[in-house]
């Protein structure tokens, strides 16, 4: 027995050094300029992932990221402006930050911008766009910006009431797994009757055959460059 404690308490003896080893060399990486170090170290920070929680030490790697565009890395430093995490809360810097990862594609930031422009935070209340920016996420595939384009749609929100077109993109959320949009589709299928249900399950075609092209667009420039 006592030798068996003395293995266990060697293994993760062995394994702390190890991990702070990566730590470690994450840090230095990091230090370097690495911007994906930093990027990572942020979230370390961010979650407490092997250190100590500390969300403004997360803002400040993140920062260094983010100003080397990394887009994952602003549409992060948006999110804690919005929220107040590591940083005041600033609405104005976070739809800038949203802006800067939105316009590299990242789903998260253009839907979340749209959403700052469909309250008027940090930038003018502006509907067009507002379902602009919510949409290109929802073309991105971003289960959360297809549901929400549903709720636009079907309630009229920052854009004209449409009930099909709102079913139809309740279809695709649902798709997705999203549990809401499955019980959003069935009100929304008793709203407009079977006629209505079908044109919506059509014109749910009619999108994925977009958001497939635009997949294929995606791919295609990538792969050029």
């Amino acid at each position: 027995m006592k030798n068996g404690v003395l293995i266990l308490s060697c293994t993760l003896f062995f394994l702390g050094i190890g991990f702070a080893t990566e730590r470690e060399q994450l840090e230095k990486t990091a230090t370097q300029g690495d911007a994906t170090a930093q990027i990572s170290l942020g979230f370390r920070y961010y979650n407490g992932d092997g250190v100590p929680k500390d969300k403004a030490k997360a803002v400040e790697w993140f920062r260094k990221a983010a100003d080397q565009g990394m887009a994952g890395a602003q549409m992060m430093l948006g999110e804690m402006y919005a929220t107040g995490a590591g940083v005041p809360k600033d609405n104005v810097k976070a739809s800038e930050w949203y802006r800067k990862a939105a316009e590299q594609g990242d789903a998260g930031a253009q839907s979340n911008l749209g959403f700052m422009y469909a309250k008027g935070a940090g930038v003018p209340k502006d509907a067009t766009k507002a379902v602009e920016w919510i949409r290109k996420a929802a073309v991105r595939r971003d289960a959360g910006a297809q549901f929400n384009l549903g709720v636009m749609y079907s309630e009229g929100e920052c854009v004209a009431k449409d009930e099909i077109e709102g079913l139809a993109w309740f279809n695709i959320a649902a798709a997705a797994g999203g549990a809401q949009a499955v019980k959003n589709r069935g009100i929304a299928e008793a709203r407009v009757g079977r006629d209505g249900t079908l044109e919506a399950q059509r014109r749910s075609r009619e999108i994925l055959k977009e958001i497939e092209a635009a997949k294929a667009a995606r791919a295609s420039i990538k792969g050029s460059q």
